[in-house]
C-alpha cells in the first residue's frame, strides 16, 4: 500500500488553513492577529499546567513542613519522657534514701 502524498498534504494544507483562520479569528476577538490568536490559545493550554505544577510543589512543600514539625514533636515528646523518667528515677531514689 503506497501512501498518496499528494492527498495527504491538500489534508494538511486544509487543516492548517483551518487551523490558521481559528487562530486569526480568536485574535480578532481579543484585538489582535493571528500571532495573538496563536498566544492566547496556547495560554489556555499551558497556563493551566504551569498553574498545577504550582500546586503540586506548595502540597509538597507543605507535606515537608508538616513532617519537619511532626519529627521535631516527636523529639521534643521523647526529650519530655526521658526527663520525666530522670525525675521519677531521682524521686525514688530520694524516698529510699528517707
Amino acid at each position: 500500500m503506497q501512501l498518496d502524498t499528494k492527498a495527504i498534504n491538500k489534508f494538511a494544507d486544509i487543516k492548517g488553513n483551518q487551523v490558521m483562520d481559528a487562530m486569526e479569528a480568536i485574535g480578532c476577538i481579543f484585538g489582535g492577529d493571528k500571532n495573538t490568536g496563536i498566544i492566547i490559545s496556547l495560554s489556555v493550554v499551558v497556563l493551566p499546567i504551569i498553574g498545577f505544577a504550582m500546586r503540586e510543589e506548595a502540597q509538597k512543600s507543605e507535606q515537608k513542613e508538616k513532617d519537619r514539625l511532626y519529627q521535631e514533636a516527636i523529639l521534643r515528646q521523647d526529650g519530655e519522657i526521658k526527663a520525666l523518667k530522670t525525675l521519677a528515677d531521682i524521686l525514688q531514689w530520694a524516698s529510699d534514701i528517707l
